[in-house]
């Protein structure tokens, strides 16, 4: 993936409002993987462990780390793209010491930590297996997704309705 910066969009010295749409077009594409991408994480992680076996709890364990390290990769590019590109432009709206994108980069840090949570208990417990250790580290990664469905969810009925009111507005504007 990569990274839509205001600089790099192609209309950002000449109109604000280019510079907005495409970067709000781009952020909707990936919402769309990243959701579904974190629904499958969390299907996985509630899966582990009903098989039963040492093996099969080894296997569903590695497979989650892989996907969740997967998930945090793309996540995190897309928070960067997402504080780089639309959220400034929404803080000029609702500023940004309590507005929504305050709020929503906590859930990030929390959705992160929790994620690494998970990576430090898995390197921690992996040798041993137990299947108690094994559902407590898990419970991190669906804290992760509880708060990323979240966040998910306030850019879906807040943020990108008030970027596309917020293009509206700079279309009258410019027009």
């Amino acid at each position: 993936m990569s990274t839509i910066t205001v600089e790099r969009l192609p209309y950002a010295a000449m109109d604000p409002g280019s510079q907005l749409s495409d970067a709000l077009y781009y952020l909707k594409q990936q919402h769309e993987f990243l959701e579904a991408d974190l629904l499958e994480l969390q299907m996985l992680a509630r899966g582990i462990g009903a098989a039963g076996s040492r093996d099969s709890l080894r296997t569903d364990l590695n497979q989650l780390k892989v996907r969740a390290e997967r998930f945090l990769k793309f996540f995190q590019q897309y928070q960067q793209d997402e504080q780089e590109t639309l959220f400034p432009i929404v803080d000029l709206y609702t500023g940004d010491k309590m507005g929504p994108t305050a709020v929503m980069k906590q859930e990030y840090n929390m959705a992160v930590h929790n994620l690494r949570l998970f990576f430090q208990a898995f390197k921690e417990d992996s040798h041993t297996l137990d299947p108690l250790c094994a559902k407590r580290s898990v419970s991190h990664v669906l804290q992760s997704c509880f708060i990323l469905l979240e966040h998910m969810r306030k850019e879906k009925e807040w943020v990108f309705p008030l970027a596309e009111q917020m293009l509206t507005d700079i279309e009258q504007f410019y027009s």
